[in-house]
């Protein structure tokens, strides 16, 4: 998950398709949650600390995912589903703050930073605000669409940039 990161933060900066983003945003959640949910079986007081790391993780490439979801949709003229979409995203961004000063503030094993303070965080923020402001804009002057109960899912297939596992083979002896 930590390598496909790096993949993320390269088509956000070179500004690829929102679908892609989404997609390899949704992908990476999905693997944090997988990783979470295999430390649970474990004691609270030894994986506590990584356990949030991982929750924090996983908010924040969902807000990530929602985000760039909602961007999608607002191209396909559907604004009220957008505007969900990034509510979604907004709410996501915010639980993933208080995740973060939770972590920073756990004792335990490892090195303590401050994830929510890193930029890649930061800079979600006022990305989601803005967009979710242009949404409520556009929805007010054009569409005027209902904004529905609940977000749409997210059932993104990343195809592209995803990291996999190499093989080893063992060369065959001389």
């Amino acid at each position: 998950a930590e390598a496909q990161e790096v993949t993320i933060a390269r088509a956000i900066e070179l500004k690829h398709k929102a679908t892609i983003v989404s997609a390899l945003a949704y992908e990476t959640a999905k693997l944090y949650t997988d990783a979470d949910d295999s430390l649970n079986s474990l004691d609270e007081k030894v994986v506590t600390k990584w356990r949030k790391y991982l929750q924090f993780k996983t908010k924040i490439y969902y807000a990530y995912a929602y985000n760039y979801h909602g961007e999608t949709i607002l191209a396909e003229d559907k604004c009220g589903e957008a505007i969900r979409c990034l509510q979604e995203s907004k709410l996501n961004y915010e639980q993933s703050l208080v995740l973060g000063k939770e972590y920073s503030g756990q004792k335990g094993p490892g090195t303590t930073c401050r994830p929510h303070e890193h930029l890649f965080f930061r800079k979600l923020g006022p990305i989601v605000s803005r967009t979710l402001e242009k949404c409520v804009r556009e929805n007010g002057f054009i569409y005027h669409q209902k904004v529905p109960p609940e977000a749409p899912a997210l059932q993104l297939q990343a195809t592209y940039g995803l990291v996999a596992p190499e093989e080893f083979k063992i060369p065959d002896p001389n």
